[in-house]
């Protein structure tokens, strides 16, 4: 059970481990019950209410979508988190990012973390597509020529 597709038996397992009916996660989440229902049918929800379930629940977003945790995410020892010095120098447009966040409301914080999750497992999903679809590389290259 593994992928996108079981993402409506991950959330009714998960909401059952953590304890929650979905009536009571609806609830919390401030979500319709027609809302929930979809979703623990397999419909999957936008990035801010995965990623609120995400928090609900205790589990990544990558683990709701996928079913799978990076190796990253699956370290939880505190040497595991990096320190302010580990990133190196931050260039302009990040700390421009970070300006920016910094500015924001807990809530759009929230959104906006949602939202680069997303990107990035859409992106390794595609990433996955074109490795298929061109196993040497090749053909990803010849594509990205074309669109330069």
């Amino acid at each position: 059970m593994n992928g996108v597709n079981d993402f409506g038996e991950r959330l009714r397992k998960a909401l059952k481990n953590a304890g929650y009916t979905q009536a009571r996660a609806t609830e919390e989440l401030k979500l319709s019950k027609n809302a929930m229902t979809n979703y623990v049918n397999g419909r999957i929800p936008d990035a801010t209410i995965l990623y609120n379930l995400s928090k609900l629940l205790g589990l990544s977003m990558e683990y709701l979508l996928t079913g799978k945790e990076t190796k990253a995410r699956q370290q939880t020892t505190d040497d595991s988190i990096p320190d302010s010095n580990s990133f190196g120098k931050l260039t302009d447009d990040e700390i421009k990012v970070l300006t920016l966040y910094r500015q924001l409301s807990n809530k759009d914080k929230a959104k906006i973390e949602g939202m680069l999750e997303m990107k990035i497992f859409e992106s390794q999903e595609s990433k996955k597509v074109e490795s298929s679809i061109f196993p040497t590389g090749e053909g990803a290259a010849s594509k990205e020529k074309k669109h330069a």
